[in-house]
């Protein structure tokens, strides 16, 4: 294994230890045009570990315009919603996460469920799921 893997697995084990906690991803299929999503029977529920982060942002939006305009800068107010798996947990799933699966947070008592909205596979193996809330 070469030199920087290590560096990256012995990193990703101290961010863990740290900031990591138990998640549930339960598949579901796309269900008929009017019903939503329904349970995927050809994948079974997997519990993993990922790191959450539920952070708002700023951006700003800063521009020119000629004629009868107020110059200034107009502000947004963003988040995003995601979790991290780190390619030794992610190595560990008996399938890639899909669009419109479901995530539970185990650790938490009350917390909401998300829906996975963009999945995607970064360098060295780590699983980025970008999240949204479900409709309780």
């Amino acid at each position: 294994m070469p030199a920087f893997d290590r560096l990256n697995r012995i990193a990703g084990k101290a961010v863990d230890r740290l900031h990591g906690e138990r998640i549930l991803i339960s598949p579901r299929a796309e269900g008929s045009q009017y019903g939503g999503r329904v349970p995927d029977t050809t994948r079974v529920a997997h519990e993993t570990r990922g790191v959450f982060a539920d952070e708002p942002g700023v951006n700003d939006i800063a521009g020119q315009r000629a004629g009868n305009s107020l110059p200034g800068v107009t502000r947004l107010t963003n988040g995003q919603v995601s979790i991290q798996i780190l390619a030794a947990f992610a190595e560990l799933m008996p399938w890639e996460p899909r669009k419109g699966d479901l995530v539970q947070l185990i650790e938490r008592a009350g917390s909401p469920f998300y829906s996975i909205v963009d999945p995607q596979k970064l360098d060295f193996g780590d699983r980025f799921l970008v999240l949204v809330r479900e409709p309780q």
